[in-house]
């Protein structure tokens, strides 16, 4: 009887052990955390002639290779801006869409952002070449939070600036910015790939109190060993807010999807479908002539997984980079952040010269290489 009740203690003292232990790692999953015994996500770097292995701060992602599910998609023109024969852009790229339907281009070249009612009206202009406030070099990024208020990012001033309502307000890094978008009405998250391993590639600043902070790392810091690689500009890809606080980053090259908390733990990664270019896993870097200087080089055009991506409710839209496609066709990816996976595509046809696109739940923006926005109205039928 004793021996029976020593036998009984002990098969309740493992099994404690046993849900404790799972009860942890579920813990570690929820929060973000790699789950104990799971092989963490690797990819291998080239570092000119030699390689190394850089190991990330969350699971290996099993994917299972997906053909693409493809839907019709029915468009109707609204009304173009701009053109070769206009002067309103000299080198639009990207849009963003404010609650009212206003829409936002930004102009790389004229350094500025133009807001446009819904009908395709002029408002008002943000921004101008020069170095004092408000001012900018060469922006590389916005974003616009849904009561209109506008932030510019410039990477060689290390900063972004944020225009709201009469005010200015500029946040000057450590880094530079080279991705921002809104994660709350005063914090700006922000993207930076010059020191990307002893600090984070992402952050968020208070534009108002000039407070930052730092989101997860996605690299497991401790396995380099103090080894600095310095830029690694293979970490290319967009960011973006999702139900109004979570940030998302997408990479361009490396093809993940990951999500953070509003807390900045890493919540949830995913991958997109096309297979990953190894030769864009790299870091190039050559001595220019007459000069003791080394260039780093960016991933070529042809090695990025998409040209360019938004979030629209729960959907995220990717202008694909990979899929064969003629001037004139085009392939939109479609991923349901929510379940972390792939959903459709669409083929958008007899549209020249797409830069990137911007969906909303109805309407379409195209910037186009000869400098036009051509917007539409659009619809995916249920049955395709």
């Amino acid at each position: 009887m004793k021996y029976n009740n020593m036998l009984l203690y002990f098969f309740v003292y493992v099994f404690s052990i046993l849900t404790f232990s799972c009860s942890e790692n579920s813990k570690r999953q929820k929060e973000g955390s790699p789950i104990i015994g799971r092989e963490n996500e690797k990819i291998t770097v080239s570092f000119g002639k030699s390689k190394k292995e850089l190991q990330f701060a969350f699971n290996k992602i099993d994917v299972e290779q997906q053909d693409r599910i493809w839907k019709n998609i029915k468009l109707d023109s609204k009304f173009k801006v701009g053109g070769i024969e206009s002067e309103i852009f000299l080198y639009p790229s990207r849009i963003r869409v404010d609650y009212s339907d206003n829409f936002y281009v930004l102009d790389n070249m004229d350094c500025s952002v133009s807001k446009f009612d819904k009908k395709g009206n002029f408002i008002i202009k943000y921004g101008k070449k020069g170095r004092g406030p408000g001012e900018f070099q060469n922006p590389f990024d916005f974003d616009v939070f849904g009561d209109g208020t506008v932030a510019m990012c410039s990477p060689n001033d290390y900063k972004f600036v944020v225009f709201k309502e009469d005010e200015i307000f500029e946040f000057i890094g450590e880094f530079s910015f080279m991705r921002i978008c809104f994660v709350s009405p005063n914090e700006v998250a922000y993207f930076q790939m010059m020191d990307p391993i002893y600090s984070s590639p992402f952050g968020k600043a208070n534009y108002k109190t000039d407070k930052a902070v730092e989101y997860d790392n996605i690299f497991q810091q401790e396995r380099f060993s103090g080894e600095d690689f310095g830029m690694l500009p293979f970490l290319i890809g967009d960011i973006h807010s999702y139900n109004s606080n979570t940030l998302v980053y997408i990479s361009s090259i490396m093809g993940y999807v990951i999500l953070f908390k509003e807390n900045g733990k890493i919540d949830k990664v995913f991958k997109l479908i096309d297979e990953v270019n190894d030769s864009g896993i790299s870091k190039r870097e050559e001595r220019i002539k007459s000069k003791d200087l080394q260039l780093i080089r960016f991933p070529r055009l042809d090695e990025y997984l998409f040209l360019s991506s938004n979030i629209y409710g729960d959907k995220l839209y990717l202008l694909n980079n990979q899929v064969q496609r003629d001037q004139s066709e085009f392939v939109i990816d479609i991923y349901s952040l929510n379940k972390g996976s792939y959903e459709c595509s669409i083929m958008l046809k007899g549209i020249d010269d797409i830069k990137s696109v911007y969906f909303t739940d109805n309407n379409l923006f195209v910037v186009k290489e000869t400098t036009e926005v051509e917007v539409f109205n659009y619809v995916i039928p249920e049955e395709s």
